[in-house]
């Protein structure tokens, strides 16, 4: 059976007194079906083979022979632990006595799937079981890569509340056909006894519409949640109203809370854990897909992709949203179910879960940070080296306050001129990459050579190159 992996996690239980890693996969089966799949597994790293018997006087750990080596040619041996938490301490000491680690940096679930070929997608083969939050587990089945591309489930929600941010009004929830607005009544407003419609649910109490939110998330089963500004600010809210009222915050495929990370930086996005489930923001899915627009308002959006609007628009929407609680509730409804199906024709029109989910598969990286460059080079990078049997480099942070050399930026002359010309160069990086086969394997530090022979290719700068086909244009060729 194939399935997309939607999230990944990990945790660490205990049997006979031992500790043991779980690596878990939650997704969608291309039956249609939601999955997790447990396996057991350790951390490693490398070091080389050089620093085995040193390395021993330091720390416990299995060790075990590879036929892997450095970029400099030094053969490297697998270092074996427990948990991943420690990798981090055994590494600091190893690094301590000048033994260097290779690929000690790596995330544990991260590990998991590039040590087994898998990015996004892969085969599932072994035996199931039934389950209360997915519909089928299995334990330690065994997986492998494979092509395919899934149908995800993709709810939008969004909540009103009065201006202070104390009194909930409404949540509504939109995932294909279905749709559903469960509203707060004040019994002592006569406005809201005619509150009527197909979808519209009515409650008493805030806790009651809480807990009715959480059981139609689970019954609803989707693979992404959205909205807009949905992190920040509707799961962060409901995450206090969850808590105020001692709810479990439980909306995911497992009876695991729900955590929230909020950025106060205005340069980081705030992300949300939901077990099982991926949360991925309007706003952050434009910005990472290179969408630009003057502001990020939802109201901008939906005019520019849409041709459409909110039924409420203008600085005073706040003030218009109590004033309709309380006059108007059926418009409030209405106000609130748009806004919902707006973040979703969104997505849909410029296909950002299927370009998300792509990038995903292009690159092993999880859908919430497909967006981070860096991460995705390397996860693509060092599964080309791997397979060539290469181990990268850790990540070193570095105390220097040098700065990095960047692209030579020519001064102005200030002036009036008739004729100017703009030549903009930089999507010729790619076809530089593969013309002179720049490549760290295929790079040869301190080689002196002015001209390129059937050996070396020398770049403009002088740099050379091994004449023998690099990874990173190979990997440009392939993306």
């Amino acid at each position: 059976m194939q399935g997309f992996i939607v999230d990944r996690t990990y945790r660490i239980v205990e049997k006979d007194g031992k500790k043991e890693a779980l690596v878990y996969c939650f997704g969608r089966l291309e039956n249609g079906e939601s999955f997790l799949t447990i396996n057991r597994y350790k951390p490693f790293f490398y070091i080389k083979e050089a620093d085995l018997a040193k390395a021993k006087k330091i720390a416990s750990f299995e060790d075990e022979a590879v036929e892997m080596r450095t970029m400099d040619g030094h053969p490297v041996t697998k270092i074996i632990l427990v948990i991943p938490k420690d990798v981090p301490l055994v590494r600091r000491s190893f690094e301590d006595n000048t033994i260097a680690c290779y690929e000690a940096d790596m995330r544990f679930t991260q590990r998991f799937c590039m040590e087994r070929g898998i990015k996004a997608t892969m085969r599932i083969e072994g035996e199931h079981k039934a389950s209360q939050h997915v519909s089928r587990i299995y334990e330690e089945p065994t997986l492998a890569p494979t092509d395919w591309t899934p149908a995800l489930t993709t709810l939008s929600f969004d909540i009103e509340t009065s201006m202070d941010g104390d009194a909930l009004y409404a949540i509504s929830l939109v995932m294909g056909d279905r749709k559903r607005s469960l509203f707060l009544r004040d019994a002592n407003n006569p406005e809201h006894a005619g509150l009527q419609g197909a979808n519209l649910e009515l409650f008493d109490d805030e806790r009651t519409l809480l807990e009715r939110f959480a059981t139609l998330v689970k019954e609803w089963d989707p693979d992404i949640i959205t909205g807009w500004n949905c992190i920040d600010f509707d799961l962060a809210d409901l995450k206090r109203r969850f808590e105020r009222h001692k709810l479990p915050f439980r909306l995911g495929r497992t009876d695991w809370d729900c955590t929230l990370h909020i950025e106060s930086s205005f340069m980081r996005d705030s992300s949300a854990n939901v077990p099982g489930r991926m949360v991925l923001d309007g706003i952050h899915l434009l910005k990472s897909s290179f969408i630009r627009l003057d502001d990020y308002k939802l109201q901008t959006a939906a005019e520019e992709f849409l041709s459409e609007s909110k039924l409420i628009v203008g600085e005073d929407r706040h003030e218009e949203i109590t004033r309709l609680y309380n006059d108007d509730p059926q418009k409030l409804v209405a106000y609130n179910l748009k806004d919902s199906e707006l973040v979703l024709a969104i997505l849909n029109k410029l296909q950002l879960i299927e370009l998300t989910a792509l990038r995903s598969m292009l690159t092993g990286i999880t859908m919430e940070r497909v967006r981070a460059s860096i991460a995705s080079f390397d996860s693509v990078y060092i599964r080309e080296m791997n397979a060539s049997g290469y181990v990268a480099p850790t990540l070193k942070r570095s105390d220097t306050d040098e700065r990095i050399v960047g692209g030579f930026v020519r001064e102005s002359k200030p002036g009036i001129y008739e004729y100017i010309l703009v030549l903009d160069f930089k999507s010729m990086y790619p076809s530089v990459i593969r013309t002179f086969n720049i490549d760290p394997l295929s790079y040869l530090p301190g080689k002196k050579q002015k001209v390129t022979s059937n050996d070396i290719i020398v770049a403009p700068n002088g740099a050379c190159f091994r004449n023998e086909e690099g990874l990173l244009p190979v990997i440009i060729q392939r993306l």
